[in-house]
């Protein structure tokens, strides 16, 4: 866990470098902006592209918990940080985690296909399953999270693909049966993350 932890610490510094924007992840909650906690409406049913090409819903995680990070393959300071925490959490688990499904959202499906997600998630658990889907799909989750994304180019970047996403960075749990239940907003860690998610797994 430290190797991963180093690697996104590494990728922080190559984003200084090289990065053409800079990124600006949201760290206000999507969730406390509608209102009281009783009001909040997110957890609405989702339909996007796995890794197999397959059609994957909540659904297909019958009785599980739904720990769901949105994010993309290609950040170099916030997500990667971001996924090592719940790696991390999902370790300090131990057995109880397999009530637990974590899942990857992108924001940018442009680039993050299904055969990039399979090769990029493993690098920080081999139990974080990544969706993907058309733009237009991937859209209408985002807006039914409550989730902002900003495709922000530098001046001087050149390419179609040289660009980086501002969005907003959270994860959400979700009982078994779709309701919300837990947000965790940039800052928290692994232990915060682990005890609160034990409360809801007993």
């Amino acid at each position: 866990m430290k190797t991963k932890i180093w690697m996104g610490v590494l990728g922080i510094a190559l984003m200084v470098i090289s990065a053409p924007a800079p990124e600006a992840h949201e760290r206000k909650s999507p969730a406390a902006s509608a209102g009281a906690r009783a009001s909040i409406n997110i957890g609405h049913p989702f339909a996007l592209t796995g890794y197999d090409g397959r059609r994957t819903t909540a659904k297909d995680f019958p009785g599980k918990y739904l720990l769901i990070y949105f994010g993309y393959t290609s950040c170099t300071d916030q997500c990667p940080l971001d996924l090592a925490i719940i790696a991390d959490a999902l370790d300090r688990l131990g057995a109880v985690s397999e009530r637990l499904q974590p899942l990857f959202i992108t924001v940018d499906p442009r680039r993050d296909t299904a055969a990039i997600l399979k090769k990029y998630l493993p690098r920080f658990h081999d139990r974080i399953i990544g969706l993907t889907g058309s733009d237009t799909e991937i859209k209408a989750v985002l807006r039914n999270y409550r989730i902002k994304r900003r495709k922000m180019y530098s001046p001087d970047s050149t390419g179609p693909n040289n660009y980086v996403m501002d969005h907003s960075a959270v994860t959400y749990l979700l009982g078994p049966d779709g309701s919300f239940r837990h947000e965790f907003l940039v800052g928290v860690t692994a232990a915060q993350m682990t005890a609160e998610i034990r409360k809801h797994l007993k």
